[in-house]
């Protein structure tokens, strides 16, 4: 099938990804992480919304829990992932234009999903998603400041007297 590319799955909306896409990848992702609930984010694109309730309902219909992030660049959910131990779908196109968007898919170490697990993502694309029974649907929280923790993660990261003494 070969959907996902360098750095996810991303295409004009509503005529290369629609939400029911968007659905279909979070299930499939849903199907390979090993967790109980996963963290998911959205650059400011205008479709950003649509592509967050489509993955979260995708998540959840195969049983977990979704952290919802909210407005982040895409390193901050890497860090919050990372930080978490949870893994994470991304709501982004990148450098496209504002037409596009995309999902890309977090490990739990903070990274993108290897090309191997990619792979296996993909393959469950056309299987059956394993939906999970009424009760067993996981549930939506809102998870605030996301992006503050980033920056604080950055500026502690930062030798500020080193800067200060450079010539």
């Amino acid at each position: 099938m070969n959907i996902f590319g360098s750095s996810g799955v991303r295409g004009i909306v509503g005529e290369e990804l629609t939400p029911s896409d968007a659905v279909r990848v979070a299930q499939a992702a849903g199907g390979e992480f090993d967790a109980g609930r996963v963290a998911v984010a959205r650059d400011t694109r205008r479709t950003g919304g649509l592509f967050v309730d489509a993955v979260s309902s995708g998540l959840s219909s195969v049983g977990h829990s979704v952290d919802r992030v909210g407005t982040v660049p895409t390193p901050a959910l890497q860090a919050h992932c990372e930080r978490e131990e949870v893994p994470g779908v991304m709501v982004t196109a990148s450098h496209n234009p504002p037409a596009f968007n995309g999902v890309k898919l977090v490990g739990p170490e903070g990274v993108e999903l290897t090309s191997d697990a990619l792979d296996r993502v993909e393959a469950r694309l056309e299987g059956d998603p394993g939906l999970v029974a009424w009760d067993e649907v996981g549930r939506r929280q809102q998870v605030d400041d996301v992006g503050r923790a980033y920056r604080e993660q950055l500026l502690a990261a930062v030798d500020r007297s080193a800067i200060a003494n450079a010539d």
